[in-house]
């Protein structure tokens, strides 16, 4: 979609040769030779943006060498590289800082990361934008964007890694401390530099939150590679016990956002594993959610095996008698499965006591949930052929 709605997108094929001449010659300012064309054009693939970005390579050089075929570079990341090099050191610099923060950056948190004066980085940002590096964005008018991602990652690829580590923490840090509505409305943002600065404790429960806020919006695709990351995080801690413990939290989640996304085989296996994680862990309660998770993936399925039941009888018979809430969608759910298998009498059985549960709690859905098996072991029963009849 269309970031920017005061303008329109248009999609662009690769161009022909004489295109690919009057592009270059638009941007350097005079007519190139045929070599250099036939250069720029078998290098860019006649693609627009690769070949302006190398025409401008060419025109920003040193005009005392003049627009020789040699200063063609041989990649568009060496045509990108040549431009930030071009650029005075500070400047580049703030071109650096800028791609850590992001395509999207603006000037308060850039200030803030360099501690440069207004002015210093007035300037720079100015220069940025005469050079064609970044552009004024459509939010506000102290927000910038770098032209397009290439330019972004070159700058980003030319840090050192010390260098960028250090930068993803300050980043973080700031974000953390003065800017309280994206740790609520974006956490993924500040977890991002968490985790490029290798602070895996603070980033991890903000993956989470990540995760969780996407799937509250129904954002199973962004849930999902949140969750990815939040695995990640957990891997990396320095308490081993922690890291066993946040896994498991984190591979339940998982599952869930593979759930919603419509991934039921993926989601199953997720979620068996979380049972196994939960059991080695003598975590019952989550070996009980993460077996609710596997019964649910695999009714959605449509499939139809014992598998849940076996999942979810020893989660049931290890959960504290205070979890009474989930002792009965247990029950409900263990009824279910075996409604599901036509096995009445055993559905009856874990039906009946989910029903006193749900009663004694006065849980209103949980009791409608049961009272469904009910009539769906009734209907089941009416239809199940006689004797006579088989």
């Amino acid at each position: 979609a269309n970031g920017f709605p005061h303008s329109n997108t248009v999609s662009m094929s690769r161009i022909p040769r004489d295109q690919v001449a009057d592009l270059v010659e638009a941007v350097v300012g005079e007519p190139p030779s045929q070599t250099m064309v036939d250069e720029i054009a078998a290098r860019t693939d006649g693609i627009p943006l690769f070949v302006v970005e190398l025409a401008r390579t060419i025109s920003e050089a040193d005009p005392s060498t003049g627009h020789s075929d040699d200063l063609i570079p041989a990649t568009l990341q060496g045509s990108l590289m040549a431009r930030l090099d071009r650029l005075p050191a500070g400047v580049k610099s703030i071109a650096q800082t800028a791609a850590v923060i992001g395509r999207d950056f603006d000037r308060e948190l850039l200030s803030k990361v360099l501690s440069f004066d207004a002015k210093a980085t007035d300037d720079a940002i100015e220069q940025l934008r005469r050079s064609q590096i970044i552009m004024r964005s459509a939010i506000s008018s102290d927000a910038f964007t770098f032209r397009h991602a290439l330019i972004q990652d070159a700058a980003y690829q030319s840090l050192l890694n010390s260098r960028r580590r250090s930068y993803h923490d300050i980043i973080a840090e700031t974000l953390s401390a003065d800017h309280s509505d994206v740790a609520e409305t974006q956490p993924e943002l500040i977890a991002r530099h968490f985790s490029e600065a290798e602070r895996h404790e603070d980033a991890l429960p903000l993956w989470k939150k990540a995760a969780e806020r996407a799937l509250a919006r129904s954002a199973n695709t962004e849930a999902i590679t949140h969750c990815e990351r939040a695995i990640q995080a957990s891997q990396n801690l320095r308490d081993p016990e922690a890291t066993r413990q946040e896994a498991l939290k984190c591979s339940i989640l998982h599952g869930s956002a593979l759930s919603y996304s419509g991934n039921l085989s993926g989601a199953m296996h997720v979620f068996r594993e979380s049972v196994s994680m939960a059991r080695e862990q003598n975590r019952p309660i989550d070996e009980a959610v993460a077996a609710l998770g596997y019964d649910n993936a695999l009714f959605l399925s449509n499939e139809r095996n014992r598998s849940p039941i076996e999942l979810m009888l020893p989660a049931l018979e290890k959960l504290p008698l205070s979890e009474s809430r989930r002792r009965c969608q247990l029950l409900g759910r263990l009824a279910r499965a075996h409604l599901l298998l036509a096995e009445y009498e055993e559905a009856h059985d874990y039906n009946s006591r989910a029903i006193e549960i749900a009663r004694e709690l006065d849980d209103q859905n949980a009791l409608f949930d049961v009272l469904v098996n009910e009539f769906l072991m009734l209907a089941g029963r009416r239809t199940q052929p006689s004797a006579k009849d088989r």
